[in-house]
């Protein structure tokens, strides 16, 4: 009966009873999660979670006539009630730690400059199964940037044109070409300027002087004989006979440095050891390289001075003479020594596989080539120059027959 003990009148005591547990647990964990917001300055929950209003109503307990069990424990408002009250407290308090959380890594990245790159590494470390396989992929990795790092290293020590750029051969090239254009204006200037007689006569002269600017063929039995020849001693001799206080040293250098380490190594392929082409290689463009750069330099410091000669004691036919020397013996020590490691790589090459090294020793004759070709080039560019020398000749020739008049 109503109001008696029954299923009904537990059912209140009951639902009552937990309804008050539920909303005594919320009410102590939102007290901790708002004593936590509010040391950090975080918003309170009910503004960071999404309500769903309108999703579920909060049913209105209505008990079933007649005092029933299931009207009596209100089972749908108890389940509600619950359930909305967790969740609040769930969301809020998870949006909260979030928070916390994201707040915490910020304040950890602008205090420590490290943290990016360490917790890349840990992310990139938990990617993987096992330490040893990240630490095996690292080694692997940078074992590959090595030996491709080397191999370009290699490539470019062995490469003609980079190495005569880092002896500075362009650089004396590019100079030599900016003295040689403008000695040919002058030049062209002064025969413009002329007309008849005295045009005629110093376009004898200068045709003169490039006759004895032709260039001998380097024929096989020359360069043999340059072999039994001092390099330095020859060079140092015809630059002397230009009278222009020059000497050789860097020039001489090169070729003394370049033929001791040909003879080491003949040396030691004699007595048993093994040379490594790749080696040997490297060292013949190298020394094809700086040669080549040290020549053109020399070329370069002569034109310099024949042009600041006021009274130079050697004719330009003389002097055009002697430069025509001074390049047919360059372009055989070239010659020469390249045949010398030509010879040097082949016997280096038999105790290995020759046809895996033959592409060198043509690359050698080849870069030699261009060796002799290149000082070739240059030694024309003073053409010009010796022949604004010869202008100026004239004109001191000229000045002084005229004092005496």
């Amino acid at each position: 009966p109503s109001g008696g003990w029954g299923w009904g009148g537990w059912g209140s005591s009951f639902g009552s009873s937990l309804m008050s547990t539920a909303s005594a647990v919320g009410s102590g964990l939102t007290t901790v999660v708002h004593g936590v917001e509010s040391s950090l300055g975080i918003p309170p929950p009910e503004e960071m979670s999404k309500k769903e209003e309108g999703a579920e109503g909060e049913a209105s307990p209505q008990q079933a006539p007649g005092g029933g069990l299931w009207g009596a424990l209100g089972v749908s408002m108890v389940a509600n009630v619950v359930q909305n009250t967790t969740k609040k407290v769930v969301s809020g308090t998870l949006d909260s730690l979030e928070y916390v959380g994201k707040k915490t890594m910020d304040v950890l990245a602008e205090g420590d400059p490290g943290y990016k790159k360490t917790k890349h590494i840990i992310e990139v470390a938990g990617q993987k199964s096992h330490l040893s396989q990240v630490l095996r992929e690292a080694k692997e990795e940078a074992e590959q940037r090595a030996k491709e790092a080397e191999e370009e290293e290699a490539h470019r020590k062995a490469n003609f044109g980079i190495m005569f750029d880092e002896f500075q051969g362009l650089a004396h090239l590019e100079a030599l070409e900016m003295l040689s254009n403008q000695s040919e204006g002058k030049v062209q200037a002064v025969l413009s300027a002329l007309s008849g007689e005295e045009q005629e006569e110093l376009k004898a002269e200068l045709i003169q002087v490039k006759e004895a600017f032709k260039l001998e063929d380097v024929v096989e039995e020359e360069a043999e004989a340059q072999e039994v020849q001092e390099f330095a001693k020859t060079v140092t001799e015809l630059l002397f006979e230009l009278h222009i206080g020059m000497t050789p040293d860097k020039l001489n250098k090169a070729q003394t440095d370049a033929l001791e380490y040909l003879t080491q190594s003949e040396k030691d392929l004699e007595e048993g050891e093994t040379k490594d082409p790749q080696d040997l290689h490297t060292a013949a463009i190298q020394m094809l390289a700086e040669l080549t750069a040290k020549s053109i330099h020399q070329f370069l410091k002569a034109a310099e001075l024949i042009l600041m000669q006021k009274d130079p004691e050697k004719t330009p036919l003389e002097m055009a003479q002697t430069l025509t020397k001074l390049t047919s013996a360059l372009c055989e020590e070239v010659s020469v020594l390249s045949n010398k490691y030509c010879v040097c790589l082949n016997t280096a090459a038999v105790t290995e596989k020759p046809d895996d090294f033959s592409h060198l020793i043509t690359n050698v004759y080849l870069e030699a080539s261009n060796s002799a070709s290149y000082i070739q080039d240059a030694f024309q560019l003073l053409l010009p120059i010796i022949q604004e020398s010869c202008i100026q000749t004239k004109n001191l020739a000229l000045s002084a027959f005229q004092k005496h008049l």
